[in-house]
């Protein structure tokens, strides 16, 4: 597997873009559902945060191009990498539990972003509960994912992982499994 480390914070000139605001192999008929959902667009700049710890929930996030990070702070102020979030990838799920977010999220690179409406997402879950599955989908896949990187593991075992994970989730976008552009930094 070739993998390019960028060492710092850099725009991604290789990361893909989905080319509507779209959750990962979303059905056709689904489209025009989950378009309507898109309550608005944000461009991020590299370092810029989406969301802050506390901040109120209302939206769920998804990933229409570059890569953002979410963090939480231990109770000594140090930050513990939750999860990286790709083009297609959808964030915010940890909270709706709390109705606040729980950790921040912040673009590693230039990235573009969908608001998803959350009160839209459970207006249609109702009609259309294949929707509904497809973003449980991806919490649970986020949730799995997190467990592998935030575990009792060693170093070595926690980037394997995340290299593994990352592989996956770009093939499964259509992109190369073995060769892609790492946009977070070496501490990350």
């Amino acid at each position: 597997m070739a993998v390019r480390e960028a060492g710092q914070i850099l725009p991604c000139s290789q990361c893909p873009v989905v080319r509507v605001c779209l959750p990962a192999n979303v059905e056709p008929a689904q489209v025009p559902l989950i378009e309507g959902m898109v309550s608005r667009q944000r461009d991020l700049e590299p370092g810029q945060y989406l969301f802050r710890v506390g901040e109120e929930f209302s939206s769920l996030f998804a990933v229409r191009s570059g890569c953002l990070k979410s963090t939480v702070l231990d109770p000594d102020g140090s930050e513990h990498i939750l999860n990286f979030h790709l083009p297609g990838e959808v964030l915010g799920f940890a909270a709706i539990y709390h109705e606040r977010h729980a950790g921040n999220a912040i673009a590693l690179s230039a990235s573009t972003v969908c608001y998803l409406s959350f009160s839209d997402v459970l207006r249609l879950a109702q009609a259309f509960p294949q929707l509904v599955l497809g973003l449980l989908r991806i919490a649970s896949r986020s949730a799995l994912y997190t467990g592998r990187l935030t575990g009792d593991h060693n170093a070595v075992v926690r980037v394997a992982a995340f290299l593994l994970s990352q592989s996956g989730r770009l093939r499964a976008q259509g992109h190369s499994a073995t060769e892609f552009e790492l946009v977070m930094s070496r501490e990350d």
